[in-house]
C-alpha cells in the first residue's frame, strides 16, 4: 500500500470525477492505495484506496516519489532520436 497526498473522504467519488478525485481540502485522514503482502485478494489492486490517520505506521505501508517531467527540459530524458 502507498500513502497518497489526498485527503480520504468515503464519497469523494461520487461528489467529484471518477477519474482521480482529489478529495477534501481538509480532514483527518489521509488516502492509501493498493495492497500490501498482507492484504485480502480484493485489496490488492491499484484502485483500492482507503483512509487512515497520517501518523498510522504499518510495515506493509510506503510511499512513492514521483515528479512531473518536462521532457523537453529535461537532460536526463532518453532522446527518441538517437538508438
Amino acid at each position: 500500500m502507498e500513502w497518497c497526498q489526498d485527503r480520504y473522504a468515503a464519497d469523494a467519488y461520487r461528489r467529484g470525477s471518477v477519474s482521480d478525485p482529489p478529495g477534501p481540502s481538509g480532514g483527518r485522514g489521509r488516502v492509501i492505495r493498493g495492497g500490501g503482502w498482507s492484504s485480502r485478494p480484493a485489496h490488492s489492486r491499484a484502485a483500492y484506496r482507503d483512509g487512515i490517520a497520517p501518523g498510522s505506521r504499518y510495515d506493509f505501508l510506503g510511499f512513492r516519489i514521483a515528479r512531473a517531467l518536462d521532457a523537453a527540459h529535461d537532460q536526463t530524458a532518453p532522446n527518441p532520436n538517437t538508438r
